[in-house]
C-alpha cells in the first residue's frame, strides 16, 4: 500500500545550535608620578555561550533550498578583570583581579540558503539574528596611596551591573555534511 504523505507542516526539524565567542582587551592606566603610583594595565576576558532549540523548515526551489527557523535560546557571560604591572617584565606581574558572571533566556530567528554538492555535501550562506538581555557585572579602576605607605596602586572598586544585550547579527558561509549519506560518512 502507498505511504501516507505528511502533511507541509509536519517536514519542519528540529534545531540545536551550539555557539560561543570569545573576546579580550587591554586597557592602560598611566603612571602618575605625583602620587607613585606605577601604570597598570587591566585586561577584559569576556566568553558567551549560547544554546538555542527551535524548529527549522526547508523548501525545495530549483535546485536550491532556502530555509526558516526560530526558537529559544539560554545565553551565559561570563567577565573577568586582570589587572597587571607593565614595569614588572614582559609579562608584567599579577595584580588584583574580579570578575562575575549572568545567564539569561532569550530568543533567535535564521534563515538561508544552501545548495547540494553531491550526495554528502552541501553550501549555503545562513543569517540569525538572537538577543538575551544580561547583567555583567562592573569595576571602576582606582589609583590611591592609603597611609603609611609610600608607593601607590591601582585597586578595582566594584560597581553597579550594565545590563548589555547579548546575541545579535551573524552571516555566515556553511560547509555540511548533507542527509543521512553525509553524516554517515563522518
Amino acid at each position: 500500500p502507498p505511504r501516507a504523505a505528511l502533511p507541509e507542516v509536519a517536514k519542519a526539524l528540529v534545531a540545536l545550535d551550539v555557539l560561543h565567542s570569545y573576546d579580550d582587551g587591554v586597557q592602560h592606566f598611566p603612571a602618575n608620578p605625583l602620587f607613585r603610583i606605577p601604570p597598570a594595565d587591566v585586561r577584559r576576558r569576556v566568553r558567551i555561550i549560547e544554546i538555542g532549540l527551535g524548529a527549522r523548515r526547508a523548501w525545495n526551489v530549483k535546485g536550491l533550498s532556502p530555509y526558516l527557523g526560530a526558537g529559544g535560546s539560554w545565553v551565559r557571560a561570563s567577565v573577568d578583570y586582570e589587572m597587571s604591572d607593565p614595569s614588572q617584565g614582559p609579562y608584567d606581574a599579577p595584580g588584583p583581579s574580579i570578575g562575575g558572571h549572568d545567564s539569561a533566556v532569550g530568543f533567535w530567528v535564521g534563515g538561508g540558503i544552501y545548495r547540494r554538492l553531491g550526495p554528502r555535501f552541501q553550501i549555503g550562506l545562513s543569517g540569525r539574528y538572537s538577543k538575551a538581555k544580561l547583567s555583567i557585572p562592573g569595576s571602576t579602576v582606582v589609583g590611591e596611596v592609603v597611609p603609611p605607605d609610600t608607593v601607590g596602586h591601582y585597586r578595582f572598586v566594584p560597581g553597579q551591573g550594565t545590563k548589555v544585550e547579548a546575541g545579535g547579527k551573524h552571516l555566515g558561509l556553511v560547509v555540511e555534511p548533507s542527509g543521512a549519506a553525509g553524516l554517515a560518512a563522518f
